[in-house]
């Protein structure tokens, strides 16, 4: 999104006790408002991936520590992944197979 549609955004008054914190959702929503319907479906495989990703570790969590290494494969192989353009956000390069 340019600075000028920025700009134009319908985003609420700042009041002088607001935190950037609760601004953030906002633009994030302005963000993904203006995803076309491609970047869109990317944006929504990409972060359903990371999140079955990082739900992993709730899951292990009350594992005994020496259980937790076979607990990760375990768990890696149950994710399907959604298309074949996901990536690794450490490694953009790599796609997710």
């Amino acid at each position: 999104m340019s600075r000028e549609k920025l700009r134009r955004a319908a985003l609420p008054p700042v009041q002088e006790n607001s935190s950037f914190l609760e601004l953030l959702p906002i633009v994030r929503q302005h963000i993904i408002d203006g995803f076309t319907p491609k970047a869109l479906d990317v944006f929504r495989r990409e972060f359903d991936f990371f999140d079955k990703v990082t739900s992993i570790s709730g899951v292990l969590f009350p594992l005994p520590k020496e259980e937790r290494r076979a607990g990760i494969r375990r768990e890696l192989e149950k994710i399907q992944v959604q298309g074949d353009d996901l990536y690794l956000p450490t490694a953009p390069n790599k796609l997710v197979r």
